[in-house]
């Protein structure tokens, strides 16, 4: 049979059942509480992957386009012929006494592609920055492969120059 609880024992059952209640709700709030906190934590860990991922994309693409042009450069100077535009250029800055050309086979000095000695005699530094300036601009890859020398011509009225410019085919 039921015995009635005196007031005493009533008041430590209710603070015992409110006890084991608050205790079980603090363990339920736990674990998807802190399951909440991970997952924002992992949200915001994803989003900077992927902003870095897309950074990592752009400098990728931006690789690939380079070498994209430096390849149709390449490419399209199979049809170039770097004697030619070496020879106009010294023609048209009427350097013709004062230059000497000279061809070299492909694949010397363990190169892909054509290249030109080019010896200058008392040219002054306009003549050789302006032929410069023309031998690059033919849109082509040119590169200057070496210059053996760059010196004061001996009666002192120019400049003595002495380089080797490389086509590079692919």
């Amino acid at each position: 049979m039921a015995t009635k609880l005196q007031p005493r024992e009533r008041m430590v059952l209710i603070i015992g059942a409110i006890g084991v209640f608050a205790i079980a709700a603090y363990g339920i709030s736990q674990g998807p509480y802190q399951t909440y906190v991970q997952s924002k934590e992992k949200l915001a860990d994803a989003r900077e992957n992927l902003r870095l991922a897309k950074a990592i994309q752009l400098n990728v693409q931006r690789e690939q386009e380079k070498q994209k042009e430096i390849l149709n450069r390449l490419g399209s100077a199979s049809d170039f012929n770097l004697w030619n535009e070496i020879d106009k250029a010294v023609k048209d800055l009427k350097l013709g006494a004062r230059c000497s050309m000279r061809s070299n086979r492909a694949g010397s000095r363990g190169q892909q592609g054509t290249s030109v000695d080019v010896t200058l005699t008392g040219v002054s530094n306009q003549e050789l920055v302006e032929l410069l300036h023309r031998i690059y601009d033919t849109g082509k890859l040119v590169l200057l492969s070496e210059m053996q020398h760059l010196k004061p011509s001996p009666d002192k009225k120019g400049l003595d120059c002495r380089m080797t410019f490389i086509a590079p085919q692919a």
